[in-house]
């Protein structure tokens, strides 16, 4: 059996891959960050446009003051 890669994820299913609360995906959706598309009554988030939305946050390193 092979796993196929979504194509969309349901706001649920994007929280738990990106590791962000329901609050901040609303909040990124919001502010036009995260795109969305619905699909009937369901809100779904196109894979590609969650990776670009991921590659979009900063790195985790402080560069600033580092000595």
């Amino acid at each position: 059996m092979s796993f196929t890669e979504p194509r969309a994820l349901s706001i649920p299913d994007f929280t738990r891959w990106a590791a962000i609360g329901r609050s901040k995906a609303y909040m990124e959706i919001q502010a036009g960050r995260l795109k969305t598309r619905k699909i009937g009554s369901r809100t779904v988030i196109p894979i590609e446009d969650a990776r670009a939305w991921f590659d979009a946050q900063p790195s985790g390193f402080a560069t600033h003051g580092a000595k």
